[in-house]
């Protein structure tokens, strides 16, 4: 599903060392854990040209929150 919206070279990045990973290894290692979350609420989302940021709110299973900010280069539409 996520291959329908992302672009075929996209990459992650993150402060806990993910330096520009591909969608394989952003899936293997980000994802294991999304059974764990129940639901996400957007708070804000900010488009400027072809940058987005959105903060969104998540809930994981046993109701705790966790909040987290992220920052999308978009390109052709994805």
């Amino acid at each position: 599903m996520l291959e329908l919206i992302l672009a075929d070279e996209f990459t992650f990045t993150s402060p806990a060392g993910d330096n520009h990973i591909s969608l394989r290894q952003f899936k293997e290692r980000c994802w294991p854990n999304a059974e764990n979350t129940r639901k996400f609420d957007l708070e804000k989302v900010l488009v400027a040209g072809d940058d987005a940021f959105v903060t969104y709110n998540g809930w994981t299973n046993d109701g705790r929150l966790f909040r987290n900010t992220e920052r999308f280069r978009l390109k052709e539409g994805r």
